[in-house]
């Protein structure tokens, strides 16, 4: 079993700073982020490799936002919450969770990522959130996930111990059909 944790408005922030960058550079309208496709990017950069796996993506949110800007589809209640997709990566079941306030954003992400953490069916952790903001959190939860592959996403490289660490931005890229020969 596969989790991965997606900090929706961090991604959503980075995924338009790219679109706006490629439309500068490519002189041309970027479409909106394929989200299953940056989903199997995500999960290829953590490590998952065959068609028979299931992968549980966690999207956390604030409560006052209700769908992502810059992907499709993008409601988190109508078109994302209790969905799944296959592909050729296996089966991706995806599930909303909006922050109340009785926690912060890091705290819940942390917390479901311990939770998952000691699962004995958990095979691998994949992370995409704010690590600027609350960076030091999340590695301290992941250093602490034995036996698991723990990939971290993001745009800036990280320091720490006990996670794999991957760039964002390949991701992103694809999701948005940027191939790379465009780039010049």
């Amino acid at each position: 079993m596969n989790y991965i944790f997606v900090d929706s408005e961090y991604i959503d922030r980075v995924v338009f700073n790219i679109s706006v960058q490629l439309e500068r550079m490519l002189g041309r309208q970027v479409p909106r982020a394929d989200l299953p496709c940056w989903l199997e990017c995500v999960a290829l950069d953590g490590g998952v490799h065959s068609d028979e796996n299931e992968t549980h993506v966690a999207i956390i949110h604030e409560k006052e936002t209700t769908a992502f800007r810059n992907f499709a589809p993008a409601d988190f209640e109508k078109e994302l919450n209790g969905k799944a997709f296959k592909s050729y990566l296996g089966e991706f079941s995806v599930a909303c969770y909006p922050v109340e306030e009785i926690v912060t954003k890091s705290e819940l992400i942390c917390e479901m990522i311990k939770q998952v953490g000691q699962d004995e069916k958990t095979e691998r952790v994949m992370v995409t959130v704010n690590m600027d903001e609350y960076g030091n959190e999340i590695k301290d939860v992941v250093q602490h996930i034995a036996g698991k592959d723990v990939t971290i996403l993001d745009m800036s490289p990280i320091m720490g111990r006990g996670f794999n660490q991957e760039n964002l931005g390949f991701s992103v890229m694809a999701a948005l059909g940027i191939k790379g020969s465009e780039l010049k």
